[in-house]
């Protein structure tokens, strides 16, 4: 397959993980998914097209980067021409960096991602050793659990984007309408609805992903729409930033 790989200039895959419906909030544990963006991914399926690939797109039927972690050292593509990556979960500058590091983008595209301000871990081993945070960099809370705060915010991500990407003529950031049937989007990226949605930013708690409750929520409505609409003059796209919806489908 490698040698098939490495002729690719497109790849696009849509992963669908394995649901356990009668206990949800386990579901995260199973082995498969983190077997996969940890270890799989990167060198079965992006290491060995590197040289080659000119469009990637990268989606998950499960919120993937954090937990299930997403192993991307020493992956890099040089002639990298557009990224579109779909329920993606941001926790550290790491990720940011890795998408800014590839200069060469004219396209962009962030569909249902997420940056996990809190995360909150249990102290048990099967759970920390798939942590990419160290247990070193954790903090201990009142209710004998391990977080970590994440400072950035979209605002910082988008203005990063405009500077770092200085190729970059068409971008998207919202919400695929596929996600609303309850469908994976495959090879419609230019249908993402321009949208600041709510759980733009999520907490983790203990393998679950939600908006945490309202005393720890962010308010930073007004900075992340000032900065989309500073990217979207740069890339020359014409957006009616008059549309963009705070909130949008989640309540």
């Amino acid at each position: 397959m490698g040698q098939v790989l490495s002729t690719l200039t497109s790849l696009r895959l849509n992963v669908v993980h394995e649901r356990d419906d009668a206990s949800p909030e386990h579901g995260i544990h199973i082995y498969e998914p983190h077997q996969f963006f940890t270890y799989t991914l990167s060198a079965y399926w992006l290491k060995p097209a590197m040289r080659s690939l000119r469009k990637l797109s990268l989606y998950s039927s499960i919120h993937w980067g954090f937990y299930p972690h997403a192993k991307l050292d020493g992956v890099h593509f040089p002639n990298l021409r557009s990224l579109t990556l779909g329920n993606f979960s941001s926790y550290e500058d790491k990720q940011l960096d890795w998408i800014t590091s590839h200069s060469t983008l004219q396209e962009l595209y962030l569909d249902d991602c997420s940056i996990l301000f809190h995360i909150v871990m249990n102290d048990n081993e099967p759970e920390l050793s798939r942590c990419p945070i160290a247990k070193s960099d954790l903090q201990r809370n009142g209710h004998g659990k391990l977080q970590h705060n994440y400072p950035r915010r979209w605002c910082d991500y988008f203005v990063a984007m405009e500077k770092g990407l200085p190729r970059l003529h068409h971008f998207g950031f919202g919400s695929n309408r596929e996600w609303d049937r309850y469908v994976m989007p495959f090879e419609n990226e230019m249908d993402i609805v321009s949208v600041l949605k709510k759980d733009r930013y999520m907490r983790f708690d203990g393998g679950m992903c939600d908006l945490g409750p309202k005393d720890i929520r962010l308010n930073c409505d007004e900075e992340d729409r000032k900065a989309l609409e500073a990217l979207y003059r740069k890339t020359g796209q014409q957006i009616d930033c008059g549309t963009i919806r705070i909130g949008g489908y989640t309540v």
